[in-house]
């Protein structure tokens, strides 16, 4: 608590906290970060302007962190991201024993010097599908304000989370690349990434900015490949994490105002109807295979709500997948988008068909940032998610849901 404190004040005061990617607009190395968490994999990916000889030294968390200790030293893949001075190297760790402790370190060779470096050593654990407990957190719509992160953060304690979800439009930061890097950077920094997974679904402000198109650069993501061509890359994907299995889906851009000729508007509405209705043919595929079996709870997060009350909605989002998803069995759908957060109640035999919580943003009628998080916390018996605002730290709602009753 106190860590996030002092980076709070020090970004509210212009200064900087030393050793940190946000310490520079343009380092040479960034810290490493997770991404994709399995029971038996994890990617380590490390962002660096000039390093070659990209190693991870890994092994089993005996707690000792020495290269006595570590076992094995596998190479890094590194790939250019187009128009920038980044090099993306990514470690896939494979073996691993579900809920197992491991530690890492990034070594390099700097290009210019030749001189060797590594980071400092970190922990994490593999994700445990039969852990009886999950815990994670969830921000959307920060705009690439990491200021609102710091703030949230607050009221976050290490102990409430064990990964973090960026539930869309965290990226925007057209048309200006440096502050895109510099505040992914802060997110990962802030939010202990390079020890806990941060797993990205993207947004529709995502999709517009100058750098859309090579944000999988960024991410590690089970569908995901940057070879993908624009409007065929696979952004969907799914996660269990102990009593939770959760569905993550692209709503892409959003259809609101859209009232000009489709096939010329800003938005492209034709294009990401054809969009989704792809999405639809994983999801069934998907869900003909009984994912999520075995699972308490079951969560859909994207970041346009498929169902609201104002014309935020995404109607064909909507209509190609709620079909498909009366057979998932959904709790609760996670979203944000409206910067203006809500929990919308079950309707039987309605819409929505399932309850849908929508974390806050930025507020224009307010003018301030009314920023979320959601707390979510599962066991054996109980779904619990509290939303807090980055103001103050209350508690604005909760969604509950017990084996026993319905919400």
């Amino acid at each position: 608590m106190k860590t996030f404190a002092v980076i709070l004040f020090l970004i509210t005061a212009g200064v900087a906290p030393a050793q940190t990617p946000s310490t520079n607009t343009s380092p040479t190395v960034s810290t490493p970060y997770l991404q994709n968490p399995t029971a038996d994999g994890m990617t380590v990916c490390f962002l660096a302007q000039a390093a070659e000889q990209v190693r991870v030294a890994w092994g089993v968390d005996t707690g000792a962190a020495s290269a006595e200790a570590i076992p094995t030293e596998v190479a890094a893949n590194g790939t250019v991201i187009p128009g920038t001075p980044w090099t993306m190297w990514k470690t896939r760790l494979t073996g691993l024993r579900p809920g197992g402790a491991y530690q890492y370190q990034v070594r390099y060779l700097l290009r210019f010097g030749g001189k060797d470096g590594t980071t400092t050593w970190y922990r994490f654990r593999a994700m445990d599908p039969q852990a009886t407990t999950a815990r994670f957190v969830v921000f959307n719509d920060l705009h690439h304000q990491d200021r609102t992160l710091a703030a949230l953060m607050r009221f976050v304690n290490p102990d409430d989370y064990e990964f973090t979800v960026l539930l869309g439009d965290c990226l925007e930061a057209y048309p200006n690349e440096t502050e895109l890097f510099r505040a992914w950077r802060a997110y990962l920094d802030i939010l202990n990434a390079a020890e806990k997974p941060c797993l990205f679904i993207r947004g529709n402000h995502d999709t517009r900015q100058s750098f859309a198109n090579r944000l999988a650069y960024l991410v590690d993501s089970p569908s995901l490949s940057v070879a993908q061509p624009w409007g065929e890359d696979q952004w969907q994907f799914t996660l269990r994490a102990g009593p939770v299995w959760f569905l993550a889906m692209d709503t892409g851009e959003d259809e609101n105002g859209v009232q000009t000729d489709p096939r010329t508007a800003y938005k492209h509405p034709e294009f990401w109807r054809d969009y989704r209705r792809r999405q639809a043919e994983w999801l069934k595929t998907l869900l003909a295979t009984e994912a999520g079996s075995g699972t308490l709870w079951h969560l859909f997060l994207s970041h346009i709500p498929l169902y609201n009350n104002n014309e935020w909605d995404s109607p064909s989002s909507r209509e190609s997948w709620e079909p498909i998803l009366r057979d998932a069995n959904l709790d609760l759908m996670l979203a944000g988008h409206d910067h203006e957060w809500k929990l919308l109640p079950k309707k039987t035999g309605g819409r929505p068909p399932w309850p849908v919580l929508i974390g806050g943003g930025l507020s224009p009628k307010k003018g301030s940032e009314e920023g979320t998080v959601m707390l979510v916390t599962a066991d054996a018996t109980t779904l619990r998610i509290r939303l807090l605002a980055a103001s103050d730290g209350r508690e604005l709602t909760e969604f509950k849901k017990t084996l026993t009753t319905n919400p």
